[in-house]
């Protein structure tokens, strides 16, 4: 993009072989674990009680 002669704004496309995970790191959005984390540790991660025909999403909200 060009403004009085000069260049504002360059346009690329994203870079390829980055996934949206590693976009959102980079960005300092999200962190990943610290403590090396893995899906096998499921059971020291925080639970939370979602009763049937509840909405999450109103059950998370909830507890904030």
């Amino acid at each position: 993009m060009i403004k009085h002669d000069q260049v504002v704004a360059v346009m690329i496309p994203p870079p390829h072989g980055q996934s949206r995970h590693d976009e959102l790191v980079a960005q300092g959005v999200i962190r990943p674990a610290g403590r090396g984390l893995t899906a096998g540790d499921w059971d020291t991660f925080t639970h939370i009680e979602v009763p049937d025909g509840a909405d999450p999403l109103a059950v998370l909200l909830a507890l904030r």
